[in-house]
């Protein structure tokens, strides 16, 4: 059974995996590999951002400090 840090990192790759097969504007069609590279790691961030702000609002219930 994976630790607490371990499981949260889990369903957050969970949560980005079903964010990023349901949205319909994240296409590799018509890009080179290398763009297609870039976007995917700006795409990772953009979604480690949203992950970050919503935390930070539930902090207290995280147990964060």
């Amino acid at each position: 059974m994976p630790g607490r840090r371990e499981g949260l990192l889990e369903a957050i790759e969970g949560a980005f995996q079903v964010w990023d097969e349901n949205d319909d504007t994240h296409s590799s069609d018509h890009v080179s590999d290398e763009e297609w590279t870039a976007h995917e790691a700006t795409w990772r961030t953009t979604f480690a951002y949203l992950v970050e702000d919503v935390a930070t609002a539930h902090k207290s219930r995280l147990g964060l400090r």
